[in-house]
């Protein structure tokens, strides 16, 4: 064999390698690529927002964790509650992460066919009256049967007409009409009024006689800004109910009110389409408290943007990074 001719074997046998090489290459890259893939790359999930403040918080870290752990392309589909529950059904939207119970039973069971609910995100939020821990400590006042003392009664009567005024519900809210059932079934309505008021003047009225130490009697619930600010029961004393009454039954709480329960509603194409965001959604828990701080922030500080949100929920994952990783690795995405 000549030389040149064993030059071209050579350079022939270089150029074999480098293309195998190369081939070689490409099949780590491709494996690679594949293996580091996200389950929900290429895919939108759509998230239902019910129009309340408290609904956030679930939302954006769900959200999060939906986009930096799956990959998805997370919109948000901002809906009345009435409006939300036929669209999980239908499949136009994937889920809600704010179900809120009892108050929302009725539509879960209108749709319970085409949809399913999943994990808890709290099951300890009340609805109660409520005074200042320094009032029921300074004139030793525990539950509702305390009010009727004409001492007591005096102490919250804020227009001197002889009978006390407590700051209560939206005359156009089903609360409004429960609290008046509930004074008159105790007999509290010959020595009280419910003075009607919308949520938030009610929740700027408690922080301005919280910050100038009045005496003030009102009916208020979680998830609520004011708890994040003044928390029970350092700051605020809820009256428990010794009557035990409520006009629709039920589970009653001590406070004489359901307790609120908030879980995750989806539809029941999620598990088959979307396996690992249904694993990751039957996890995720955001509980009461980080619910009121994040209403705090929205209502009162202002940072109530889509980018706040992401921001909140983002600072929220990671100041509870074990917490987190626990859900991940129950729902087998660690």
């Amino acid at each position: 064999m000549t030389i040149k001719s064993r030059k071209r074997v050579g350079m022939k046998s270089i150029v074999l390698v480098l293309a195998l090489g190369l081939v070689l290459m490409a099949g780590v890259w491709a494996t690679g690529g594949a293996q580091s893939a996200l389950p929900g790359e290429g895919k939108t999930f759509v998230l239902g927002y019910g129009m309340w403040s408290a609904d956030n918080p679930s939302l954006h870290v769900t959200k999060v964790l939906l986009e930096d752990e799956l990959g998805y392309d997370v919109e948000i589909a901002e809906l009345s509650t009435q409006a939300l529950y036929p669209s999980i059904a239908s499949g136009q939207v994937h889920a809600f992460t704010h179900a809120w119970f009892p108050n929302q039973q009725y539509l879960v069971d209108r749709y319970k066919n085409d949809l399913e609910i999943v994990g808890l995100h709290y099951d300890d939020s009340f609805t109660a009256t409520i005074i200042p821990t320094w009032v029921a400590e300074e004139y030793d006042i525990k539950d509702m049967d305390d009010l009727f003392r004409p001492e007591i009664v005096k102490l919250f009567d804020r227009d001197g007409d002889g009978k006390g005024d407590i700051l209560g519900c939206d005359i156009a809210w089903t609360c409004n009409q429960i609290f008046e059932d509930k004074l008159e079934y105790s007999g509290l309505d010959e020595y009280y009024v419910q003075l009607p008021i919308a949520e938030q003047m009610s929740n700027f009225e408690i922080r301005r006689a919280m910050q100038t130490r009045q005496p003030i009697i009102f009916l208020n619930w979680t998830p609520g800004w004011i708890f994040s600010q003044f928390p029970v029961p350092e700051k605020l004393t809820l009256l428990e109910d010794p009557s035990g009454y409520h006009p629709d039954g039920g589970d009653i709480d001590q406070y004489g009110w359901p307790p609120g329960i908030a879980k995750t509603a989806v539809g029941l194409d999620v598990k088959k389409d979307h396996p690992e965001a249904y694993a990751l959604l039957k996890e995720i828990s955001v509980p009461l408290q980080a619910v009121n701080d994040s209403v705090y922030l929205q209502v009162v500080e202002g940072e109530g943007s889509r980018e706040d949100l992401d921001r909140h929920a983002r600072e929220w994952i990671e100041a509870n990074r074990e917490t987190v990783d626990g859900w991940l690795e129950a729902a087998g995405l660690k």
